[in-house]
Formats: structure tokens, sequence, C-alpha cells
């Protein structure tokens, strides 16, 4: 390849280079903060947000702070071995 090939190929990689940092840090950020009541929600089906706020509250790990100190339960059934 001769010099003015690799200087147009050098200024493309550098354009293209700036174009996704654009994307990705300017773009995306400003669309995101636009439309984000309509695809994040204010709260997690899965009791995340009741589990992280009882454990900054000291509560432990748990959904409400008037049950158990953890989500960890002995099984129902207790099984014996016999040999």
């Amino acid at each position: 390849m001769n010099q003015t090939i690799k200087a147009d190929v050098k200024i493309a990689a550098i354009v293209i280079l700036l174009l996704h940092v654009a994307i990705l840090f300017v773009v995306i950020p400003r669309l995101s903060s636009q439309v984000a009541g309509a695809y994040i929600p204010k709260i997690f089906g899965d009791g995340y947000d009741q589990l992280a706020e009882n454990l900054v509250k000291g509560n432990g790990y748990r959904f409400y702070p008037d049950t158990a100190l953890t989500l960890m339960r002995e099984p129902g059934i207790r099984f014996c071995w016999r040999a």
C-alpha cells in the first residue's frame, strides 16, 4: 500500500473511533434519560429493591422488617437415614 492509502485508512479509523465514542458517551445517555420512564421500572419484580433497602437499614436479608432474619429456611421435611 502506498502512503496516501495508509494515511486514508488511519484517518478513517480515527473517524470511526470518534463516532463510536460520541454515540457511546453522548447520544445513548441523552436518549436513555429521555425514555427512561418507559423502559426502566421503578421497582423490581423479584423484590431486589426490598432486600437492598432492608440490608441498608440493618434489618438483615429479608423482604419485610417484621419477617425472619434471613430468607434461608430449613426444609419442611426432615429425612432420617438408617444404616
